[in-house]
């Protein structure tokens, strides 16, 4: 998948679009929070594999539904990256350094 360009070649981020999923996200996140007590505490019981494996098994379900409606995928690509910005932050808490960027074979140096 390649991003939007606005005709110069460069990426373009529709920012009031990417600020209203972020803002879904946090919502989500909050839920997961409130519902299934996914705290902070709680997610840092739990290892990387643990939300791999959790992410891998609600991404399973969503491409084995045979009628997966739009608004269902994208209510579970929402859990989704959710659980993914969970497993960031428990990491971040165990002190794990993020990995420096470097572009793929062929990218250019300025996409992310």
């Amino acid at each position: 998948m390649h991003g939007d360009t606005a005709g110069n070649g460069e990426a373009h981020v529709d920012t009031a679009a990417t600020r209203a999923v972020l803002m879904e996200l946090l919502d989500e996140r909050r839920r997961q929070i409130d519902v299934h007590h996914w705290t902070p505490d709680h997610d840092d019981l739990h290892g990387t594999e643990d939300f791999a494996w959790l992410i891998a098994t609600r991404a399973v379900g969503m491409c084995q539904r045979e009628a997966a409606r739009v608004v269902d995928a994208r209510r579970v690509l929402t859990e989704i990256a959710a659980i993914s910005v969970a497993a960031i932050e428990a990491l971040d808490r165990k002190g794990v350094r993020r990995a420096a960027y470097t572009p793929a074979a062929g990218e250019p140096e300025t996409a992310r």
